[in-house]
């Protein structure tokens, strides 16, 4: 079965709007205690399967939560803004994201808020985060 969430990840740091934001700082599940800002995480909220009354026919949907973190608000929502144009311009929506195919990508909702970390240095430094829901349909 294909990843697509490290095909999402090999999508976006292989973008160069994006790569010039985050390098490769692009994490799975959560963001990593101490990790340099401006930086975004994924995770699949929930998929499934095409089937048929045969079985499976390889096409998938995935509900991805992309989270743009950086230190301030303008910066948040300006990261959130180049991976949705990375993932979700008509130009780039469909086609192939490091091995996998897509066949669509669209942008499902999101928000913002604000949160404090411990750097383990005993201070909060705050973050600001966008998160952003996309709907990717793809070759599973």
């Amino acid at each position: 079965m294909a990843d697509i969430g490290a095909a999402l990840r090999a999508k976006l740091i292989g973008t160069t709007a994006v790569a010039a934001i985050l390098g490769t700082r692009v994490y799975p599940d959560r963001l990593p205690q101490g990790a340099t800002l401006p930086a975004a995480i994924y995770y699949l909220i929930s998929g499934t399967d095409e089937t048929s009354l045969a079985g499976t026919i390889g096409l998938a949907h995935a509900r991805i939560q992309v989270d743009a973190w950086a230190s301030t608000r303008l910066a948040a929502n300006s990261l959130a803004t180049a991976i949705r144009d990375a993932i979700c311009a008509a130009t780039v929506s469909r086609g192939t994201w490091d091995t996998v195919g897509v066949e669509a990508c669209t942008p499902a909702g999101g928000g913002e808020r604000y949160d404090t970390q411990d750097k383990g240095d005993g201070s909060d430094e705050p973050y600001y985060l966008t998160h952003r829901d996309y709907l990717v349909s793809y070759q599973g």
